[in-house]
């Protein structure tokens, strides 16, 4: 059974991504019949689905694995509501201290958006300080972590706090 084009499509995605949720597949791929197409791919052996996470088959990862996979999923969840709603047209993987980078809709600027864990803040913000390429979207995992900022050195573009977002689904 071969893979269609728009199967083919999908899987680079989760292969890119390294894991997502169908309404991150159905932001980014113009794609009629998702469900269909990822049962497929599931029948394949490609990928498999828990708890609405779409990762790839072969995806054997360690404790901090699983982390950086859910801190994806948390940044794919903001880039596909700024998606959604128009404010961005298309997005990258990107190397660590970043997880994605974003072009924005209206002028032909990028974003770039990371996520800080809590209890890792002084490395992760230090990183970014030191990466920072300016449109850095700063995802943080609640407002207790509002006070590590203060140890930057550059600026940030927005403060998004992901706990909220999940109450409001606002950015």
């Amino acid at each position: 059974m071969e893979l269609t084009k728009k199967e083919g499509e999908i899987l680079d995605f989760i292969k890119k991504y390294k894991c997502c949720k169908k309404e991150h597949i159905q932001a980014f791929i113009d794609v009629a019949q998702l469900d269909k197409r990822l049962i497929r791919l599931v029948w394949r052996n490609e990928i498999i689905i828990e708890d609405e996470i779409i990762k790839l088959k072969e995806n054997n990862v360690d404790l901090e694995g699983m982390r950086e996979q859910l801190n994806m999923i948390k940044v794919l969840d903001v880039v596909t509501l700024l998606k959604n709603e128009g404010r961005i047209k298309e997005i990258e993987i990107m190397d660590l201290p970043y997880y994605i980078m974003a072009r924005s809709a209206k002028k032909d600027v990028y974003m770039y958006f990371t996520f800080v864990n809590k209890g890792l803040e002084m490395i992760k913000l230090k990183l970014i300080d030191n990466e920072n390429k300016g449109n850095t979207m700063l995802i943080l995992e609640n407002s207790t972590q509002i006070e590590y900022l203060k140890i930057l050195t550059t600026k940030v573009k927005k403060v998004i706090i992901y706990e909220d977002f999940l109450k409001t689904n606002q950015i």
